[in-house]
């Protein structure tokens, strides 16, 4: 991983308000792991975090993550991709899935205990936070979600594609917030404005900012008012 992107890690303690301890949270995207890793940290050895990942080198980092933290979390690597245009022939080991729907049916007595999900799959993030969106809209549960804004796709503007992200949270009930969760950002052309104007500072060397990442809150309740959602119980199949 670059410089940059390691010295970025998020601690454990900025994931707590949204992953609730002894629930489970679904990282759409993980990478190498250094959200999946920590994420699952904060969730603690009752709970359990599914790291979602394309690439099997990179799946093969959560593995080892997985094993070097088995008595303090339980992380679940698992070599899989989203679906969507542009996404590029898959190798054969792996399999396309949209993820509500596919945890759902894999994983259906965990569903209730979700209380986070973070998407980070670059140009098709958008795409992936609408259809968890409008999978949810039928649904009970109500995972608070974190999206990455590409900055390729930044760049291009308000594109359709990134409209439907506001309307489908507006359809499920769901308010559009900054990384910080607390600055309403009440459309995409607002959004896009804030994002340009303070892009590069965030990270250290640059490259994001508050902005680039949108925070997908239910009812646009904050961290201090959010109900989590029932704990894990200890007889819990996890896989």
């Amino acid at each position: 991983a670059s410089k940059r992107r390691r010295a970025a890690v998020t601690p454990p303690a900025a994931w707590r308000p949204w992953v609730c301890d002894g629930t489970v949270a679904i990282d759409v995207g993980a990478a190498w792991g250094d959200t999946a890793t920590s994420m699952a940290l904060a969730a603690g050895p009752r709970g359990a975090v599914f790291a979602l990942e394309l690439i099997p080198a990179l799946h093969h980092h959560n593995v080892v993550n997985a094993l070097a933290n088995r008595n303090l979390s339980r992380l679940i690597p698992v070599n899989v991709a989203v679906r969507g245009p542009g996404a590029g022939k898959l190798p054969k080991t792996v399999r396309a899935v949209r993820v509500w729907r596919w945890f759902s049916q894999a994983l259906p007595h965990l569903r209730k205990h979700v209380s986070f999900v973070k998407i980070d799959v670059d140009a098709l993030s958008a795409l992936t936070a609408v259809e968890l969106l409008e999978d949810l809209e039928a649904a009970d549960e109500r995972p608070v979600i974190k999206a990455e804004w590409f900055g390729g796709d930044r760049k291009r503007g308000c594109t359709r594609e990134t409209e439907k992200v506001w309307e489908a949270a507006r359809t499920a009930g769901y308010g559009v917030f900054a990384a910080d969760a607390t600055t309403s950002l009440e459309s995409c052309a607002a959004a896009l404005a804030r994002a340009r104007a303070h892009d590069g500072g965030a990270f250290p060397g640059g490259g994001g900012s508050l902005y680039a990442d949108l925070y997908l809150l239910p009812g646009g309740i904050s961290a201090v008012a959010r109900r989590c959602p029932p704990v894990l119980p200890k007889s819990a199949a996890v896989p």
